[in-house]
C-alpha cells in the first residue's frame, strides 16, 4: 500500500508542503464521507446467497445475469462472471503515470483485503479470488466458490 500512495502524484504534493502533513489531513481535504463509505464498501463488500450461489451484492453484472447465465455451465462459471470487477472501472487514472501498474497494485491490495474479510464473514464457504490482467479489460478481480466448481449452476435463474 505504502508503494500505492507514494507514486500518487497530489498525494505526494500534499506530503511534501507539509512536514506534520499524515494521511488522515489528505483524506479529510479529498473526501466526504460518501466516498468513505462507498470506499469501504469496495473493500469490505456485502455478500448475497442465491441458489447457493455467492454474488457481490453490488455486482454490475446482475444487469446482464440473463446473458451470463446462458454462459455459465458451473456456480463457480457463474459467480466468476458476475463478481467479475474491471479494476480500471473503479478508478480515474488514465492521467495518472504508470497506471497500469497502480491498477495492478490496486487489485493485489483489493484481493487481499477481501481474502481477510470474506474468510472471516464467511467461514462455511471455500472461497477464491483471483486477480488477473484481460488483453481488453486490464486488471481485474472476482470471487467464487472453490469448491463449485464442478456443481451444475442452479435449475432457475436467480433473482436479486
Amino acid at each position: 500500500m505504502k508503494e500505492i500512495i507514494e507514486q500518487l502524484d497530489d498525494y505526494s504534493k500534499w506530503k511534501e508542503a507539509n512536514g506534520v502533513f499524515t494521511t488522515q489531513h489528505y483524506i479529510g481535504a479529498v473526501c466526504n464521507f460518501s466516498h468513505i463509505v462507498a470506499i469501504s464498501r469496495l473493500i469490505f463488500p456485502d455478500i448475497v446467497i442465491i441458489s447457493d450461489c455467492f454474488f457481490l451484492k453490488d455486482s454490475r453484472q446482475k444487469i446482464n445475469i440473463k446473458e451470463l447465465w446462458k454462459n455459465a455451465t458451473t456456480i463457480s462459471d457463474l459467480e466468476k462472471m458476475v463478481n467479475f470487477i474491471c479494476i480500471s472501472s473503479l478508478t480515474n487514472l488514465e492521467s495518472e503515470k504508470n497506471n497500469e501498474v497502480l491498477n495492478e497494485k490496486i487489485a493485489i491490495f483489493l484481493k487481499d483485503m477481501w481474502q481477510y474479510y470474506l474468510e472471516m464473514v464467511h467461514k462455511d464457504k471455500n472461497i477464491e479470488i483471483q486477480i488477473y490482467n484481460d488483453i481488453y479489460d486490464g486488471w481485474c478481480i472476482t470471487v467464487y466458490q472453490k469448491d463449485k466448481l464442478k456443481h451444475p449452476k442452479p435449475d432457475v435463474l436467480p433473482e436479486w
